[in-house]
């Protein structure tokens, strides 16, 4: 009883909205997140990359360890 009439209607008024940011928002978010998998998708078929987890290291011929390397060698 605090807030009186006023208040309760502008506390509802700014629930009302936030909801429809949020519903908004979860709009955009769903666009954004698609745009970015089509980006990613084209990337790596731009430059060959199939993507997942790097191969496991392993060792050498002469006994030294080989790691991941994006580079040519």
């Amino acid at each position: 009883m605090w807030l009186g009439i006023r208040g309760r209607r502008k506390i509802e008024h700014l629930e009302l909205r936030m909801q429809q940011l949020e519903r908004e928002w979860r709009a955009v978010d769903l666009e954004v997140t698609n745009a970015l998998d089509k980006m990613t998708g084209i990337a790596k078929r731009f430059t060959g990359r199939t993507g997942g987890r790097p191969p496991k290291e392993r060792e050498s011929e002469n006994g030294e360890e080989l790691g991941f390397n994006r580079h040519a060698e």
